[in-house]
């Protein structure tokens, strides 16, 4: 666990060193560039970059004990944002949020957190900055709650990866980055921890964060399968 969390400490530095030589020197450097080489993993990390720019799951800020986004995330990738918008349209964010639609670069860092939209606009996001997910006709990968109902598949079967889902109560949907309790091949998976936004600090306050799902509340869920590289295994590079 110390190798792996040091090796993606290094790596970290790495690319942060890069991004500050780059701009020195003035070399454009792509806010869309892929983060790993496998589809999985590439949205593990893009979840990962959503919530600190050195990309190792972490942040310098907690929220109630959990990470959350210390940057602002949407706004380092206009084109992403001004797409996903055009898709999801008014459900993007909350009516509340009225910055979100005005004046990105003041909503995407307020308060002290960065903030990533409504849940599904933000996990559609990953998929589009990781350029992990085919999009058919140009369009997001998402579709409507009770279209992906009819895509699913048993929680317990969730990799690093996946988009899960719960339409009860208040619905919502999540990116898997870890598995924490169980087996993915056996479908006993318990536990998981997850990157969204509009989860912790309350609904309709759009922080993007990394928390625990499990238990009782983790059966609410079910994996969305309508993503182009569901049946691809997880590999973490």
């Amino acid at each position: 666990m110390l190798k792996q969390f040091l090796h993606k400490g290094m790596k970290g530095f790495a690319i942060s060193l890069l991004l500050a030589i780059a701009m020195v020197v003035g070399v454009v450097v792509s806010s869309e560039a892929r983060l790993a080489s496998t589809n999985r993993h590439a949205v593990v990390m893009e979840a990962y970059y959503a919530l600190d720019p050195a990309h190792y799951g972490f942040s310098s800020k907690l929220y109630n004990g959990w990470t959350v986004s210390d940057w602002k995330y949407l706004a380092t990738d206009t084109n992403a944002y001004d797409k996903e918008k055009s898709w999801y349209g008014s459900n993007s964010s909350v009516p509340s949020y009225s910055l979100f639609y005005t004046n990105l670069e003041a909503y995407s860092y307020r308060d002290g957190y960065g903030r990533g939209g409504q849940c599904k606009y933000f996990v559609d996001t990953l998929l589009f900055r990781s350029e992990a997910a085919t999009r058919i006709n140009g369009t997001h990968v998402l579709p409507t709650y009770s279209a992906m109902s009819n895509s699913t598949r048993p929680i317990g079967y969730t990799r690093p990866g996946d988009v899960i889902f719960r339409t009860n109560g208040t619905p919502h949907v999540a990116s898997v980055v870890q598995v924490l309790s169980g087996n993915s091949d056996w479908g006993n998976v318990t536990s998981v921890d997850v990157v969204d936004s509009n989860y912790v600090g309350g609904n309709g306050q759009e922080i993007i964060a990394r928390h625990i799902i499990q238990g009782s509340e983790l059966s609410n869920y079910r994996i969305y399968t309508g993503v182009s590289y569901y049946w691809e295994p997880y590999y973490p590079w």
